[in-house]
């Protein structure tokens, strides 16, 4: 009886303790400024001190710059996906790398969010891509 209680607590221990352990392969979130650039990996959120703007980078949708390996007739351009909370309010925007595809900036309850770089370039061979996105979040003039 007494192996079957200490067993059940351990298994009880177990379980409470493994949704804490924190998930290795998962960038940590980042702090930003309103109003200076600053870079999110894939999967990265960042927010404000006070929390009241958040946003993760969540995807890029669209690919087709130019690899770093080749010589092309165009730049092409990239889309990244944004998932933003402002003021507990969730909302998304994708921007583009390219102004003359589509936006480079975004408002999104009040706030414009702008991207100022997407690295690394693709490779011709490469499947998969550690991307970093450079961004700047202001308050709407």
């Amino acid at each position: 009886m007494m192996n079957r209680l200490v067993l059940l607590v351990a298994v009880a221990l177990t379980t409470m303790t493994c949704g804490s352990v924190a998930d290795p392969t998962r960038p940590t979130d980042i702090l930003f400024s309103l109003g200076e650039e600053f870079t999110l990996s894939l999967g990265q959120r960042g927010s404000t001190s006070d929390s009241s703007v958040r946003v993760r980078f969540t995807n890029v949708p669209t690919e087709s710059r130019c690899p770093s390996d080749a010589v092309c007739v165009w730049e092409g351009f990239a889309e990244v996906a944004l998932a933003v909370t402002v003021v507990g309010a969730n909302d998304s925007t994708v921007l583009s790398t390219n102004p003359t595809v589509c936006c480079t900036a975004d408002t999104v309850s009040g706030f414009v969010f702008a991207i100022r770089g997407l690295d690394p370039l693709p490779r011709s061979n490469q499947t998969e891509i550690p991307y970093q996105v450079r961004l700047l979040v202001n308050t709407t003039p």
